[in-house]
This record gives structure tokens, sequence and C-alpha cells, in this order.
């Protein structure tokens, strides 16, 4: 919607004349103050697509408050002094309590473990829970664990939440924030489509991509404003599992194979040699796993250097590791263990590690056990 057509719908509520309407944005939106100026009104403009579609909306007198919501993060708005408010998902017990004020307490609590499942497999997402429950709803004897099956199908997933109606198509409204982005915004969202995990780092994205790491952190930049992704607050980003789905669907349909299976390369290879290179920081005594080099091109491993290089190491390996006692001892293992998957991953055969020390010169049984002499 344009801002002229938003203004309109205001003078009309307002009781303006349309002969009295400017034409000119500028002239309409100095009328809209002037209207409000002195009154007590609360403006809610829903939908919002950026900051120039919210600012000749915007009242001038201190009287008025607007409330914008957007799929985007405004951040034009919040400079110019709008106090943000972000919306998450819907944790597991918010979720289940909307399930059960739509379908009533008596049928969610008759198949509550299928009201688990759905729950989980929209992602907290209220849209996908809507639909949802409008489908039990509509089919009074259709059983929840049957609707829970359906969303349990990754590949089918969005099928399952279709309404054929755009509004509340999930497709329909994800394309709204995707159809926004720039070319390499929009390239970055697919590939991370086929990345496997619940996270990535801003370095593991660049190489999926090919592209240096300032690129890559400003594509990243763009789709977290879009609400595309989250950042934590250890500069990971990721999505919930619905927009990953989108994310892939899109990948397959607009990626030639051939671009789809070399970012996959270039993500293992970044993995493969990241893990190599902590293995080696934290214990150079040990075999290393020989990788090949040079690199796949438009792959930056990750570097270990510095007072802060162990802990570093430490996050390539860990999410839900081992108690702090155990992790030194434990995290040289999975470490060198991961590096030589992920390196056999890659190149599609066993590599030869370095030659041990005397330390590691033990019974091949116990190499056996341990994973190999890298291990």
């Amino acid at each position: 919607m344009q801002p002229g057509t938003a203004l309109q719908w205001f003078f009309d509520a307002l009781g303006v004349p349309a002969v009295n309407v400017p034409s000119a944005l500028e002239a309409q939106s100095a009328l809209l103050r002037t209207l409000l100026d002195g009154k007590r009104m609360l403006l809610l403009l829903d939908n919002a697509h950026d900051a120039d579609q919210v600012r000749p909306l915007l009242p001038g007198s201190p009287g008025c408050m607007v409330l914008v919501t957007s799929r985007s993060q405004l951040t034009g708005l919040v400079v110019e002094g709008a106090r943000p408010v972000p919306l998450d998902v819907l944790d597991a017990g918010e979720a289940a309590e909307l399930v059960a004020s739509r379908l009533g307490a008596e049928r969610a609590e008759a198949e509550s473990a299928a009201v688990a499942a759905i729950v989980e497999h929209s992602a907290g997402l209220p849209l996908a829970l809507s639909v949802t429950c409008a489908r039990a709803v509509a089919g009074p004897t259709l059983r929840l664990a049957d609707l829970a099956a359906e969303l349990a199908d990754a590949r089918g997933r969005l099928d399952a939440l279709q309404t054929g109606e755009k509004s509340t198509d999930l497709r329909a409204v994800f394309s709204w924030s995707a159809d926004k982005l720039s070319e390499q915004a929009a390239r970055m969202f697919r590939l991370l489509g086929l990345h496997y995990g619940p996270d990535i780092s801003a370095a593991a994205a660049a190489s999926l991509a090919g592209i240096t790491l300032a690129a890559a952190r400003t594509a990243l930049a763009e789709l977290t404003r879009a609400s595309l992704l989250t950042e934590d607050a250890a500069g990971r980003f990721g999505c919930h599992d619905l927009l990953r789905a989108y994310a892939a669907e899109l990948a397959s349909a607009t990626l030639p194979a051939a671009e789809r299976d070399l970012a996959g390369r270039r993500a293992l290879d970044f993995y493969a040699r990241s893990a190599h290179a902590a293995a080696s920081r934290l214990f150079p005594a040990h075999g290393q796993v020989l990788l090949p080099a040079p690199s796949l091109q438009g792959v930056t491993p990750e570097e270990f250097s510095g007072p802060a290089a162990y802990d570093a190491g430490g996050q390539l390996v860990r999410r839900g590791g081992p108690r702090p006692a155990q992790r030194h001892r434990a995290s040289g293992r999975v470490v060198r263990g991961r590096a030589l998957l992920e390196a056999r991953l890659v190149l599609g055969t066993a590599p030869q590690p370095a030659r041990p020390d005397a330390r590691g010169a033990r019974g091949a049984g116990h190499r056996r056990a341990r994973g190999g002499q890298a291990g």
C-alpha cells in the first residue's frame, strides 16, 4: 500500500471532504499532522513495508501514539526515536495454550502428545499454529495425530500449512520479506537452506556462499533486519525450521544443482579445515589429519591465535558438550575426530594421519578404540 492510500483512509475517518485533500504527498502528510494536533489518538500501522512507508503517516502532536508492526526492524525509525519491541516466536507453553484456546481444552488434553508434536513442528510460529488449528476445527473428526504426522515430514511441512489465501499462506507471507532482499542477501538466504545445523557463524556463511567475510556480514545483517534470521549473543545466525524449509525450497527451485553441490563442498571444507586448525592449536603434540592444499576457492577457514584461541577452538565442538571437568580431555578427541570425519566427507577418501609422537605410539587396538592415531 502506498502512503497516500493510507492517508486517504485517515482523512475519510476524520471526516475530511475529498476536495479538501491536496494532491502532493508532503501536503497530505502536513494536513494529517494539522488535524491531529492537540488530539489524543492511537494510530495502528500494521505490516509496514519499510520506514519510508511509515514516515508520512506520523503525527506531530505529542498526545498521539503510533503502534507500527512490521516484519522488518525499521532501523531508520529507531534512529529517529522510535522504541523497538521485538517479538519472538511462542515458547512451548504459550504455543500449547494457543492450541487449547482454539480447539478447546478437552480435545487438546485428549491428544496431548499430538499437540506437543504440532507445537514442535510449527516452530512456535503463531500463524502456523493457527492454520493447523483451523484445519482441526474444520474437520472435527480429524485426529490431531494425523495433522502432527503431516507436519513431521520436513519436505512437505509447508504444503501441510497451505490455506489457499495469500494473507495466511506461509509461503506467501515469507515471500513478502524474501522478495525485498538484495540479490546477494537473497542468494545467502537460499544457500542457508542447504546448511545442516541449527545456526551458522559469519565465517562459515562466507565460505558456504564463496564470498568475503565482509560481504557475508552485510548479507547476514540484511537478513536479520528482514527478520529472516536471528543473531544470538555469540554472533551465530539461525532461523526456525519453517523458514529453513522455505529457504531450501527456494534453493532447489532457483539455484543450479552444480552450484548447490559446490556450496555444500565449500561448507564441509570450511568445517574440516577449521576443526583441523583448532586441533592443531589445542593439541599440537598429537598427530594431525593431513588435508589437501589449497582449500576450495572461496573457503576461508577459521584461524585460532591470541589469548582467546583455546576458547575459540572449543566453540567448534560443543553445544551440549562435556562438563567443565571433562572438557579439556574430551574436546581434543571430538575436534580431531571431527576433522578426520569431515575431511573424509570433503575428499571422499580417508586422509592419512601425520606421524604420531612417542606418546601416540600405542597398541593398534587402543588406536582403533580412540578413532585412529589422530584421536
